[in-house]
């Protein structure tokens, strides 16, 4: 196996966070989720032939950064089309979607949760490709405090 170049690992949070895009890892990781690593959500997700790696990884770098800038790019979709894993800015703050609510995400971790909105649009901050794998399925990996339960309980 290669050695890994510029990975910055995430918190042991969420994989949702790595989703979104916001750390080195753009898509579900072939080393760390094998069993749940599979480019087939993001095929069928997009309706495409299953891609290889390096495909998705130059997909979401398009999605994600404004070309030839280092501004990373958001994007407008409703509030009800959007997938639980997602996250969104509002008020300049990220947010988590799970299911009817928004859960903030700050670097100390989750904070408030606040009802997710049922009309408008939201800015969102994953990119459509990964919003297209959530859609067709993929098994996002969500912590225990973003779902309001308590870690040590998770940990057995």
């Amino acid at each position: 196996m290669a050695p890994a170049r510029n990975r910055v690992t995430p918190p042991a949070d969420i994989e949702a966070i790595a989703l979104r895009g916001a750390w080195m890892g753009h898509r579900p990781c072939a080393e760390c989720r094998r069993e749940s690593y599979t480019p087939r959500s993001w095929a069928a997700g997009l309706g495409v032939e299953v891609p290889s790696a390096k495909a998705m990884n130059h997909r979401l770098h398009d999605e994600r950064i404004v070309r030839g800038t280092h501004r990373r790019r958001g994007h407008d979709l409703r509030w009800p089309e959007l997938p639980d894993g997602a996250f969104v800015l509002l008020d300049e703050s990220p947010l988590l979607v799970l299911g009817d609510d928004l859960v903030e995400w700050t670097h100390a971790g989750y904070g408030a949760r606040r009802p997710r909105p049922a009309r408008g649009v939201a800015r969102v901050i994953t990119p459509p490709a990964t919003i297209a794998s959530l859609r067709a399925g993929y098994p996002v990996q969500i912590n225990c405090a973003a779902e309001g339960r308590d870690l040590s309980a998770a940990r057995g």
